[in-house]
Formats: structure tokens, C-alpha cells, sequence
């Protein structure tokens, strides 16, 4: 039924059950109906293969992407853990190495420098100039002059171990997003986060696309950045 989405086809259907009806209804038609009907059903048998084809390609780049692995961090061991970017739910804290992709659409929270990590959007708009994003002033304010070197978790690299610990302090310490509906305009991106486990405790901290890290962009001139999901699939 795809192929009569398509003008084209709704037009030489119509010519060809006009030829139908004149030859075997009224037995009076100025075309022979095999000249009308054989062509029409090779067109569409032929578009029908090739949207086939198109679909099955699609459902292998699709599983090929959904099967790719992305690190997890999981608060109940602490430690970070492979998981396919298909299982990657809302909520969930990510470990980006330099080069890779976004699995997800992300909200930045540390950087492995300071608090600014690039990122290409090439695949997104075509552009090739790197942008710049940093992790919510909220963060930075909280978690100032607070030391994690004493921290040692399991399954984390070494020059990894101050956002792991990072991560854990974010967890004890508590943490709310808020994330306004999904837009495809990139600078309408709005939300809230706030810290603290207690409701009094908490006051919203506004934030916005320098923030967000876009699902398929790639990490740039950055070691590596912890980010939490915030979209994902229907969510």
C-alpha cells in the first residue's frame, strides 16, 4: 500500500482500471489492457524489491547501532560496566572516552580537565567546527575544593578515578533533572537540575544547550566526560 502514497502510481491505477472496466464491463476499450496492466504491475513489484532491500540495509545499520557499547556506571557496585546502546535507559551516568559517540542525548556533568568539553556535530548539521560545552555552574559550586583522590573503585582507569569518585559523591549528595519536552531545535533545549536528597534542600539550577551533549555527536579534545541521559527512544 507504500507504493500508492505515490501520485504517480495512484494515476496509472486509475488509467488501468478504466482500460479494465472498458474491456471486460462495457467489452469496449480504445487500449489493450495487458499494455497498461503489464507494465504497472512490473513498476510496482520493482519498487516494492527495492524498498525491501532499503528496509533490510536499514534494520542492519540499526542493529549494528544499537549493539554498539557504551560504559555504564553502577551506583550499587561502583564500578563501570559494559551495556549496549540499545539498553541505555534515562538516568543512567555515562563514562564518553575522546572519539566516541553519544548513545544517547546526554546532560554534561564533569569533564576529565576543567569544566569545558568540545564535541562535533558534523553528523548533525553538517558542520565541522568543534563547540564548546560545560557542565552546569551548579556542579562546580557544589563540589568545589572537595578532594576525591582517596577514592579507589574497581574497573576504573587511574586517570579515571577522580569522575568515578565523582560519581559517587554525586549520588550520595543527590540529583534531580528536569528536561522540558523533546524539540529538534537544538537551542530550544531548557530544563532545570537540582542537588540534594531533601526537597527544602533543593533549588532548580537552570540549564540549556551548552550543556547537552546531542545523541550521535562525537567527543572531541576531550579525554573523557561523565554525562547523565536525559532522552532516550520514547523517553
Amino acid at each position: 500500500f507504500n507504493q500508492f502514497k505515490r501520485i504517480a502510481n495512484i494515476y496509472f491505477l486509475f488509467i488501468a482500471v478504466i482500460v479494465l472496466f472498458g474491456t471486460f464491463v462495457v467489452d469496449f476499450s480504445p487500449k489493450d489492457w495487458k499494455s497498461k496492466i503489464g507494465p504497472f504491475v512490473l513498476v510496482l513489484f520493482w519498487t516494492a524489491c527495492k524498498d525491501l532491500y532499503e528496509d533490510l540495509q536499514r534494520r542492519k545499520d540499526d542493529r549494528e547501532e544499537n549493539m554498539r557499547i557504551a560504559k555504564k556506571f553502577n551506583a550499587d557496585l561502583q564500578t563501570l560496566e559494559d551495556v549496549c546502546w540499545c539498553d541505555v535507559l534515562v538516568g543512567d551516568v555515562l563514562l564518553i572516552p575522546c572519539d566516541g559517540a553519544f548513545p544517547a542525548d546526554l546532560l554534561l556533568l564533569k569533564t576529565a580537565e576543567d569544566e569545558t568539553a568540545f564535541i562535533s556535530t558534523v553528523m548533525l548539521d553538517g558542520e565541522t567546527s568543534l563547540k564548546d560545552r560545560a557542565t552546569p555552574q551548579i556542579f562546580a559550586d557544589h563540589f568545589r575544593g572537595k578532594h576525591f583522590d582517596e577514592v579507589k573503585l574497581q574497573g576504573w582507569p587511574q586517570e579515571q578515578e577522580e569522575l568515578a569518585a565523582f560519581a559517587v559523591a554525586l549520588m550520595d549528595t543527590g540529583c534531580q533533572v528536569k528536561m522540558g519536552a523533546p524539540n529538534p531545535a537544538l537551542a530550544d533545549v531548557r530544563g532545570v537540575v537540582s542537588l540534594g536528597l531533601e526537597e527544602e534542600d533543593k533549588a532548580p539550577f537552570p540549564i540549556g544547550e551548552a550543556n547537552f551533549l546531542p545523541r550521535g555527536c562525537i567527543l572531541r579534545n576531550t579525554p573523557f566526560v561523565l554525562a547523565l541521559v536525559v532522552y532516550v527512544g520514547a523517553d
